[in-house]
């Protein structure tokens, strides 16, 4: 089976996509996911457009959710921390799925 080279557009949530996706290389298919889309996502910059990139539920509510299965244990009604802290972790996971990341994101 070959890694997965695109991002999925439904069903699951973010960390179980990474998880799914080893081998990848997440700068490329976020920035494919983000072409394909049509859209103007900084995934980059923002945990929200990271995650809509992957075709999924950006809102708050669903990363609310989302952080504890990552293992956030800080505040969730500080939204700011805990979506920069939501942004390392799920680059964190694709590395840990031997996916690359731009070495500026990496913890």
């Amino acid at each position: 089976m070959s890694p997965q080279t695109t991002a999925p557009t439904s069903g699951g949530s973010a960390s179980t996509v990474l998880t799914l996706a080893r081998g990848v290389d997440a700068a490329a298919t976020l920035d494919k996911a983000v072409r394909d889309s049509g859209g103007k996502l900084e995934w980059s910059h923002s945990v929200g457009d990271t995650v809509k990139a992957l075709g999924l539920d950006s809102s708050q509510t669903e990363r609310k959710e989302l952080a504890p299965e990552l293992g956030y244990t800080g505040d969730p009604g500080d939204s700011a921390i805990m979506n920069v802290w939501l942004q390392k972790a799920l680059m964190k996971k694709a590395v840990e799925n031997d996916g690359t990341v731009p070495a500026e994101m990496r913890d």
